[in-house]
């Protein structure tokens, strides 16, 4: 069931999950938070209309392409986990602060039709989370200086390219990986405080 409460939050309960086109949501202008996990969506366009939107989960549904949702001045939250993103193209979201895409089909952060992620167009992200897909590299992170956590587990990186440009990096998270040398280790990461490279 397709719930809208009063604290501008829609929901769908685990009643519903067959959930194919979500274009009646163009309407709801409004919403604030938005909870569409475990379905079958496979364009995010009609939410491009939700100016006032904040929080953003669409996990678990067959979403290609992570720009279908236009630029959303609020949004600091956005879920994409376990859809089928081939690359990192289309995100420009200036307060978004944490963005999950774990468990996609990610061959590159470098951008593939579009400049890689950057702090121009992502100036606001905190935590980027990219476990479980089919990285080798960590090619394209240069201009993310501000972001605090890298989450880049279980992908085949075997060489962390530019990595040392994440001035800003806190938490670093590489476990289950093919990381064999440290070369890339250096006095760059001023601020690291937790490495994980089990």
């Amino acid at each position: 069931m397709l719930r809208k409460s009063r604290s501008h939050t829609l929901s769908v309960s685990s009643g519903l999950r067959n959930i194919t086109d979500i274009s009646l949501l163009e309407k709801y202008v409004h919403l604030r938070i938005v909870i569409l996990s475990g379905n079958f969506i496979t364009d995010l366009s009609p939410l491009s209309e939700m100016r006032n939107l904040m929080y953003l989960k669409v996990d678990h549904n067959r979403i290609a392409e992570g720009g279908q949702v236009r630029p959303l001045d609020h949004l600091q939250f956005f879920d994409l986990s376990y859809n089928k993103l081939p690359n990192t193209d289309g995100f420009a979201h200036k307060s978004l602060k944490h963005l999950i895409l774990n468990h996609n089909e990610i061959l590159s952060l470098r951008g593939e039709f579009s400049p890689p992620l950057n702090h121009q167009k992502l100036p606001s992200l905190q935590t980027l989370e990219v476990r479980g897909n089919k990285l080798t590299t960590t090619e394209g992170v240069t201009y993310l200086s501000k972001v605090t956590t890298l989450y880049a587990a279980a992908n085949m990186i075997k060489s962390l390219d530019n990595i040392s440009f994440m001035t800003g990096l806190v938490r670093l998270h590489l476990r289950d990986n093919h990381i064999k040398k440290l070369d890339w280790f250096n006095s760059d990461l001023v601020n690291l405080e937790y490495l994980n490279l089990r």
